[in-house]
């Protein structure tokens, strides 16, 4: 049987969908077979990471059109992994963004029965070892779905106060419920060794530090500090592929090493 992991995060701009992907990209790479499903709905943006446009969506398949084989597109040549790497998309047309907002609670109990048995499809017959769930942030059925669904949940963070108060209001309203095995993930904090204004404020170099200044109740599974030339690519670069020497996806392989772990 495979792994599920749900990369979730309290609000946008977290660095989630960059987190998720290259992360997926590093095990594929690692001779793992792996699945990234695009499970933000309200803001989908695979697609870009991917430059690519699928004849159908997860939309269709959570709508019963089709089945998962028929969704996941196949990137193991293009980007020349080790092991097999599919990618589902979700449809970024308006129409189907609104559409997917106003699923009533019957349509969603027959999503979370239609994904669990797609996990089973993609690990039994399509050996998938490892399956990433790019979740939309805050609460919303499907981000609640794909925790579900999941055998543990990363929980992507700013080091600020305010996204620290979501975090802790996110884990008390879906984690502690369905008692998930979840580990927070820091990113984009200001290091000493990287700020320059020394009336900055800043946090600390390790993470057991970071965790107690930010009175995190959850394990931490790394940390990040701001690479401002990310930003630069605008989404548009899987750095694990494309540059895979860069520091940040050095962090990422820490993390993808403990994902591996029973």
């Amino acid at each position: 049987m495979g792994k599920a992991v749900a990369i979730h995060s309290h609000k946008g701009g977290s660095g989630k969908t960059l987190i998720a992907t290259n992360l997926a990209s590093l095990l594929a790479r690692s001779g793992k077979n792996t699945c990234l499903l695009d499970y933000d709905f309200r803001a989908p943006s695979q697609h870009v990471m991917f430059k690519h446009k699928p004849e159908l969506w997860l939309n269709d398949f959570l709508d019963g059109k089709c089945e998962i084989g028929d969704v996941i597109v196949d990137f193991s040549r293009k980007l020349q992994t080790g092991g097999k790497f599919f990618v589902g998309f979700a449809n970024w047309n308006s129409d189907a963004i609104l559409d997917m907002m106003t699923k009533d609670r019957g349509w969603q109990s027959k999503a979370l029965a239609r994904i669990m048995e797609a996990k089973e499809e993609l690990y039994k017959n399509l050996g998938v070892e490892y399956l990433f769930f790019d979740t939309s942030p805050g609460i919303h059925f499907s981000s609640v779905d794909a925790v579900a669904s999941s055998d543990l949940a990363i929980l992507v963070m700013r080091p600020d106060h305010l996204d620290s108060e979501g975090t802790k209001t996110l884990i008390r309203a879906i984690y502690r419920v369905l008692e998930k095995k979840t580990f927070i993930l820091v990113n984009k904090y200001v290091s000493k060794l990287i700020c320059s204004d020394p009336e900055a404020s800043i946090l600390p170099l390790d993470e057991k530090s970071i965790a107690q200044k930010l009175h995190l109740d959850l394990p931490m599974i790394g940390a990040i500090p701001c690479y401002c030339d990310l930003m630069l690519t605008g989404g548009e670069t899987i750095h694990a592929i494309d540059n895979p020497h860069h520091p940040f996806v050095d962090k990422l392989r820490l993390i993808a090493d403990k994902i591996e772990q029973p």
